[in-house]
């Protein structure tokens, strides 16, 4: 049992505020899968999001603020029904079969949940399928959405038939009230708003507008606190410090006076991962207290900063389109597995030493003839997996064809057998199919510089799109040094 499920408390409002407390310290690292439907290639989430190990069911509420933080919106049946059909033909289909019927809130015990995780673990008889789906039912938008209310779309049983099909319906039922987290049978799933459509970049929000996807939607998003009425006028109060899971126009403000004093985001108006890394980026950078709100002081901070700007300057928003580098399910199927053990070395304590034949038969030095000189890489030699070199040939002759080789400053590796820094992990550089370049400059954990200043990455993110590549700057911890081979 995963510890934050021992200590999840009964279903009610408690429940409710410890979610929403781990939300908004960070729910579990999620892997995206690319998911292409007709002319749009989406971001989804693998799986359903989890907290300390474990599907939780969370409220619509709770379910928007956890997507809010990925800088993610929910889906639509028709893209549940997409990531069904690419988890069927990849072997990651739980069928929605023998679940329990209650009539009471027994459903809602943390015992009913725990055995839920059980026999999805069991049916996937320790695999793991790039995607898995079907088991759960997800929260949605949806084109009705009655206020107050919180729409279901079924999973499918072993037979292909949808179990609880959208719920509520026009005229039917008035389906769950969002005090319901859904019990033993619910689950949240997210979809990166980024998006590219026709190959060109664009906003899943947009997309539904404009009937794509499932859409045109009711709305958007679900309210993530209640309506409150009004009341008579107080005495004048501090304004609320911006934060994770707010959205409107205030955020977008923030958005862009960010973007104006120099850090990339995106003007979408949720405050999500990517605004709240730029935020405390701007708070260590001008000595203010890093703790992600934006408040009084860093809000002043940001107009000082912004209006120093030169008065022709356009905000250079973030690259939230570009894909994110392979997951390690996704990289496992196209370039291959290996084993390992834990082989620490001076200087690199997260060493590891691949066994068998798997480097002799994948790893491969080659001259990228651009990287000649280049910090870091003066003979151009570059070692990396052998199905990668293509990608990685077609990347860095497309930058010089486009006069940007000068914007390469350093050359900071590619394949390292290691563990993730301080974690237990594979580090994605173990398959030689992820690189680092311009590194000093783009540090994990802060959003890179931005177009046009000393070491930035963003005018070559189009170029490294176009070429086969995902960008490590669109990471809920930002690491826009990194780009990786999407394909082989």
């Amino acid at each position: 049992m995963s510890l934050f499920l021992e200590t999840l408390p009964p279903h009610g409002e408690a429940r409710n505020e410890r979610v929403r407390e781990v939300i908004a310290a960070g729910i579990d690292r999620v892997t995206w899968f690319s998911l292409t439907m007709g002319r749009v290639v989406l971001q989804v989430s693998s799986d359903w999001l989890k907290i300390g190990g474990a599907r939780i069911p969370m409220t619509a509420a709770n379910a928007q603020l956890a997507v809010d933080s990925l800088d993610a919106v929910l889906p639509t049946p028709a893209i549940v029904a997409a990531i069904e059909a690419a988890a069927r033909a990849c072997d990651g289909l739980v069928p929605f079969d023998a679940w329990p019927h209650y009539s009471d809130n027994s459903q809602l015990e943390r015992s009913t949940i725990l055995w839920r995780e059980a026999n999805i673990a069991r049916r996937l008889a320790g695999r793991t399928p790039p995607i898995v789906a079907g088991a759960v039912k997800d929260v949605v938008l949806a084109p009705f959405m009655p206020a107050g209310r919180v729409v279901i779309f079924g999973g499918l049983d072993s037979q292909g038939k949808r179990i609880q099909p959208v719920y509520p319906i026009p005229g039917g039922a008035p389906g769950h009230g969002d005090y319901f987290d859904q019990g033993y049978a619910g689950g949240t799933r997210a979809v990166r708003d980024a998006c590219l459509l026709d190959g060109r970049p664009a906003m899943v929000a947009d997309l539904l507008s404009r009937g794509m996807l499932g859409g045109p939607v009711a709305r958007t998003r679900y309210e993530t606190a209640p309506a409150t009425k009004p009341s008579a006028p107080a005495s004048p109060a501090a304004p609320r410090a911006l934060r994770t899971g707010d959205s409107g126009p205030a955020v977008r403000e923030l958005q862009r006076l960010l973007s104006l004093a120099g850090w990339h985001t995106r003007a979408d108006g949720v405050f999500g991962a990517i605004t709240l890394a730029a935020v405390k980026a701007f708070q260590l950078e001008h000595g203010l207290e890093v703790d992600g709100l934006a408040g009084k002081d860093t809000m002043a901070a940001l107009r000082a900063a912004a209006a120093d700007a030169p008065p022709d300057t356009e905000p250079a928003f973030y690259l939230a389109s570009a894909p994110l580098p392979l997951g390690d399910a996704e990289r496992v199927a196209v370039f291959g597995s290996f084993d390992w053990v834990h082989a620490p070395r001076e200087g690199e304590p997260g060493a590891i030493k691949i066994l068998g034949n798997w480097v002799r038969e994948n790893i491969v030095t080659v001259t990228i003839p651009q990287l000649v000189n280049v910090k870091g890489c003066p003979s151009g030699r570059v070692t990396c997996h052998r199905l990668a070199v293509p990608t990685f040939q077609r990347f860095f002759a497309a930058v010089e064809k486009a006069g940007k080789m000068s914007l390469v400053l350093t050359w900071d590796g590619c394949w390292n057998p290691r563990l993730v820094r301080g974690g237990s992990s594979l580090s994605n550089h173990s398959w030689g199919v992820d690189f680092d370049i311009n590194a000093q400059w783009n540090a994990r954990g802060r959003p890179g510089p931005t177009a046009g200043a000393h070491g930035s990455v963003a005018e070559l993110v189009p170029i490294a799109v176009a070429s086969g590549l995902g960008w490590g700057g669109n990471w809920g911890t930002p690491d826009a040094m990194h780009f990786g081979a999407l394909r082989a």
